[in-house]
């Protein structure tokens, strides 16, 4: 500014309110300003530190003022920087410093300290930046000195410890070290947050937004408080509950909602029931069953590395030994008590729900059943029960194999009977059994003229038909084990041995 001398200068607001005319001096605050010489001065100006900012109250029926702050333009002249600037906001950085313990630690040695500034990283390595020497106030202050050259902060040394101070302009400041370095600590004070007040929304073009609707609740809007709005994501929605940036959908011990049609009534409920077991459930009522539609599922093993089933268009892929199971309740945990499993190459195996063996039900009133016997050398082993109540029907066939062994020759004997048997009431009940091979059993050996002969048997028990075998053998104390498989033509339990 300049005046001819001698004369008086007004100094005014913009506005014109208010003006101060008479003036010949102009104070401003200590060590803002420089004589740049030949009559011209410059005026260097500090931001102040803000402690709040808000727009404009008024004292009258008028409405208030609007705050605005927005990132800087682009100028309509580009043709390189044509972005406009963001606007950060962010809380004040918590305490940042590193403490030297043990400058002479072995771990020290080529170690490195990483300053990370507004997402920015520099490594500064022990013996190329910075020196591990002489004592720990001494390492301390080498380590400031390269620590003070990053851009974006400086640093100090205060005994041994390191200090570090954010710049202007730095909202995000990370500190850490090598893993194995025991020589000195990290520490890092928790950031400020961004605080929004209870019933203040973040509104975006007047139709969606953010709003808080409780403890820990919050609520997308459609530009007002009581409206709903939707998430809409084209890779994943991520909740990270543990602070370790791994990001997934974790709802604990709740339920996924979901209306018929878009509708608001809750029809359908995905629901956590027990560990590692999710409950489907209809009109949102614990007892309703739901259905599922699967199309392009895939499940993995534990880590995620091996493709476990896969539901397709074409069918149900099964991976490995994964089993079918089920229940003879309808609790989603058990206990199952038959299964279906791949048991080998073009192998299925039908189980308990378990590790054992299941039977297979050909109609209402026919069952398929395999098991092995150990036996006894020409001693009668039970094999299986057959229920048999008053009045009823028992039939079928039994394929055998019986194999007998004393390590040096071995004996392999298998046939077919028959069995049939009634139960007639009466004081007391009767039982009508037979029993016979429906051929004669085809025998093959290795000691050359060796024999091995069975006897089938059929006897009554209480409530029971039970089928026993004697084996003898020509060998020397065999080993001998009959393996079998039974059709069964009715509906009765048996029981194996």
């Amino acid at each position: 500014m300049s005046w001819i001398g001698g004369s008086s200068l007004t100094v005014e607001e913009e506005d014109g309110s208010p003006s101060i005319g008479g003036v010949t001096k102009i104070q401003i605050s200590n060590a803002t300003l420089t004589d740049d010489g030949g009559g011209q001065v410059s005026i260097a100006v500090t931001p102040g530190v803000l402690s709040s900012i808000e727009g404009v109250s008024p004292t009258s029926d008028v409405a208030p003022g609007t705050l605005l702050a927005e990132g800087g333009d682009a100028w309509p002249g580009a043709t390189v920087n044509t972005t406009g600037a963001n606007l950060i906001l962010a809380g004040g950085i918590g305490r940042r410093i590193y403490t030297v313990v043990a400058y002479g630690h072995a771990s020290m040695a080529d170690s490195t300290a990483t300053v990370t500034v507004n997402g920015a990283a520099t490594v500064l390595t022990e013996g190329v930046d910075w020196t591990a020497a002489t004592s720990n106030n001494a390492t301390a202050t080498s380590l400031a000195a390269a620590i003070d050259a990053v851009s974006g902060v400086s640093a100090t040394a205060s005994s041994a410890v390191v200090r570090i101070v954010p710049d202007t302009g730095t909202y995000g400041l990370t500190i850490a070290k090598s893993a194995d370095n025991a020589g000195m600590t990290a520490t890092s004070g928790t950031d400020g947050a961004v605080n929004i007040p209870d019933a203040i929304q973040l509104l975006f073009d007047d139709d969606v937004a953010l709003f808080r609707v409780g403890d820990g609740a919050l609520q997308v809007t459609d530009g007002t408080p009581t409206g709903y709005g939707a998430i809409r994501g084209y890779q994943w929605l991520g909740f990270d509950n543990d602070g370790d940036a791994n990001a997934s959908v974790d709802i604990f011990e709740g339920t996924i909602s979901f209306g018929a049609g878009g509708a608001n009534a809750v029809d359908t409920d995905i629901r956590y029931v027990t560990t590692r077991t999710l409950q489907l459930i209809g009109s949102g009522a614990s007892t309703d069953k739901g259905n599922l539609w699967l199309g392009g599922l895939r499940g993995f093993a534990t880590g995620g590395s091996v493709n476990m089933f896969e539901f397709i268009n074409t069918g149900i892929n099964l991976r490995a030994t994964l089993p079918i199971n089920w229940s003879s309740g309808e609790n989603s945990d058990g206990p199952f008590d038959l299964g279906a499993v791949r048991a080998g190459v073009n192998l299925l195996k039908i189980t308990n729900g378990s590790t054992g063996y299941g039977a297979l039900s050909l109609d209402t009133n026919a069952g398929v059943y395999a098991d092995t016997v150990t036996l006894s050398d020409a001693a009668k082993t039970a094999v299986l029960d057959i229920a048999i109540a008053d009045g009823e029907f028992i039939g079928g066939t039994l394929t055998y194999t019986i194999t007998a062994t004393d390590a040096t020759d071995h004996q392999a004997l298998t046939g077919i009977v028959g069995f049939s048997g009634v139960r007639k009431n009466g004081t007391p009940d009767t039982y009508h059994l037979t029993i016979a091979e429906s051929a004669s059993p085809v025998l093959a050996e290795s000691a050359g003229a060796s024999t091995l002969t069975d006897t089938w048997e059929i006897d009554a028990g209480t409530n029971v038909a039970t089928i026993s075998v004697t084996a003898d053998s020509s060998l020397t104390t065999p080993t001998m084990t009959c393996r079998y498989h039974l059709i069964l033509n009715s509906a009765n339990t048996v029981t194996k041995k």
